[in-house]
């Protein structure tokens, strides 16, 4: 997408009764680091494809194909745009090679976390990539005690009231100082 969200959560409400489930966060720019330049150079070109972007509001039109590394104003990585998906993705074929390159380096900076109930998740999508381990077994279990997470994604909007109030308040903060 055009505008992917800066943040992605989760908010835990019942955990995996059978145990699995675990939080996988790799960080996206480390992993990056651990490339050599021509992997790096491969992964800036337009090429690379990822499931389907339909019927989504609020972030734009779909990019496909798209970059996967993205650079900054100070040539460090901005955006790193991955989903373990694109591996399998047969439009990526031929470009596997420095996928699974990426993959693996990425999996050299996971960590897997067991979120329990009530616990809240918030991931910058710009420097974390996030996934799951499977669930436990699920066959048995009772209705009603099934892993339960609600999501959500946010992005900063400066135009946005919230951050206005923000903004002013702050400005009264510094011209009482």
């Amino acid at each position: 997408m055009e505008h992917v969200p800066e943040y992605t959560s989760l908010l835990v409400l019942r955990g995996d009764p059978a145990g699995g489930g675990a939080s996988l966060l790799g960080d996206l720019r480390a992993a990056m680091a651990g490339l050599g330049e021509a992997d790096r150079q491969a992964l800036r070109e337009p090429v690379f494809f990822e499931g389907r972007a339909e019927n989504l509001r609020g972030v734009g039109a779909p990019r496909m194909p798209f970059t996967v590394l993205e650079d900054g104003q100070d040539g460090q990585p901005a955006w790193v745009r991955w989903a373990g998906k694109m591996l399998r993705d047969p439009r990526n074929t031929g470009r596997t090679a420095v996928l699974e390159r990426f993959a693996t380096a990425l999996e050299q900076t996971t960590v897997a976390v067991t979120l329990g109930r009530v616990r809240l998740l918030v991931v910058g999508q710009r420097r974390i990539a996030h996934g799951r381990t499977a669930l436990g077994p699920q066959k048995g279990l009772a209705d009603g005690t099934r892993r339960w997470i609600m999501q959500a994604k946010a992005t900063v909007d400066p135009a946005a009231p919230a951050h206005q109030a923000l903004a002013g308040a702050a400005a009264g903060r510094r011209n009482d100082a």
